[in-house]
């Protein structure tokens, strides 16, 4: 029961927003009562702007760090510096 209002918001209901974020419609309320998302409440049910929860989705995207097939170069133990009086595992020299 998506809804329009006369400045062209899309409003969605509780379980349309579930549906939406892949979670139960009580816990959409308890984020709500926890200030995580932005609800409005109207004539006792809870209204939602599309926008608000389309902000809240890209908020918390998980995603790659970097573009998509890029790779991070590793060190390798025997490209790594080592500091004076150390061996490539790391442990001291002994002088004899």
């Amino acid at each position: 029961m998506t809804e329009r209002s006369n400045h062209g918001d899309e409003w969605l209901t509780t379980n349309e927003v579930s549906k939406l974020i892949g979670i139960g419609p009580k816990t959409v309320v308890r984020m709500v009562e926890r200030g995580e998302l932005t609800g409005y409440r109207v004539a006792s049910r809870w209204r939602f702007k599309r926008h608000d929860i389309e902000a809240y989705l890209e908020a918390h995207r998980y995603g790659p760090e970097r573009p998509l097939g890029t790779r991070q170069e590793r060190k390798r133990n025997g490209d790594a510096q080592q500091e004076p009086g150390t061996t490539a595992e790391g442990t001291t020299e002994q002088s004899s």
